[in-house]
């Protein structure tokens, strides 16, 4: 008769932390949640300088993603055979963003933009009879030479401060520079190598309490500067922490922790989970992920508002 040695049990923490690994990953396979909403405006809608027509369904993100990728401030876009019209031109190296265009049979295009950058007409698709163009656009920050007028600075919205959230981010030990903006210059960001935050205007955010949590969630990730609690890697600490799945939950966590000090109601649950999707694979493989990320919050959050007291995990 053999027998078999028995499989050791989990320990407590395994077990807590996998039910809470398991409960974000299930918000993420619901398959439902709304996109993540960063709470502020950038400004204009993106168009085309031409017609003047505004973006449409996946053409109007793909312009914004490049558009926050580069930190392009003008939101009008243009083919490379517009500039030429205008009397301009892409200039040299520039690389486009592939956009498309869904034309129905024997119709023009409503832009005119039926021609990429080898001046070709791309092979059309039919799809019942429409035909699906791809073709490519610049920004006209991209281009010289084309006689666009002027931009007009976005509108600013006028929010009541919070006095809670003010104290806590002027109380901050060793706070780092906090610089904002009122005309698009990307998304916000902490950059390490200058120990600086960037940010645009409370103006511009749909409500306050966005963009305090916003503040808080760069603050966060400040205190990882080696001056601070030094929890960046050293391999890391000059890399784009938005790239980097621990830190950037770390922030998300230390954001609601923030909020919920400051008396503002902080992001829901389901948008929690919308934000970190990217980071489901990571969860999955280390379901003590989220816990150590979230002991990392709490480590920061203590910084920020001074309370060095040590918590259970």
């Amino acid at each position: 008769m053999t027998t078999t040695a028995a499989k050791p049990k989990p320990s407590p923490r395994i077990k807590i932390e996998e039910q809470v690994a398991l409960r974000i990953i299930g918000l993420l396979d619901q398959g439902n949640l709304p996109p993540w909403d960063s709470g502020w405006t950038p400004a204009s809608e993106n168009m085309n300088a031409v017609s003047g027509s505004p973006y449409r369904g996946i053409n109007r993100w793909l312009t914004a993603m490049t558009r926050m990728e580069c930190g392009y401030q003008d939101h009008r876009w243009l083919t490379f055979n517009q500039a030429k019209k205008l009397g301009g031109s892409v200039r040299r190296g520039e690389k486009g963003t592939a956009v498309v265009f869904w034309k129905p049979p024997r119709n023009e295009d409503e832009d005119g933009q039926t021609e990429d950058l080898t001046g070709k007409e791309p092979p059309p698709r039919k799809f019942n009879g429409w035909l699906l163009r791809g073709y490519t656009v610049f920004n006209a920050e991209q281009t010289e030479g084309c006689p666009l007028d002027p931009l007009e600075p976005p509108g600013l919205r006028s929010h009541d401060p919070i006095e809670a959230a003010d104290r806590i981010i002027a109380g901050m030990p060793q706070r780092p520079p906090i610089e904002t903006y009122k005309n698009f210059q990307g998304p916000p960001h902490y950059i390490p190598s200058a120990d600086c935050i960037k940010a645009p205007d409370i103006g511009l955010y749909k409500t306050p309490e966005r963009w305090y949590g916003t503040i808080f969630h760069e603050l966060v990730h400040a205190t990882g500067h080696g001056s601070r609690l030094n929890r960046f890697k050293e391999e890391n600490r000059d890399s784009d922490l938005h790239g980097y799945g621990k830190e950037e939950m770390t922030a998300g966590m230390g954001t609601a922790m923030l909020s919920a000090v400051a008396g503002i109601s902080g992001p829901s649950m389901t948008n929690d989970a919308a934000y970190i999707k990217s980071w489901r694979d990571a969860i999955s493989a280390d379901k003590g992920m989220v816990i150590r990320a979230a002991s990392l919050a709490q480590k920061a959050v203590d910084f920020i508002t001074g309370d060095q007291a040590t918590n259970a995990a």
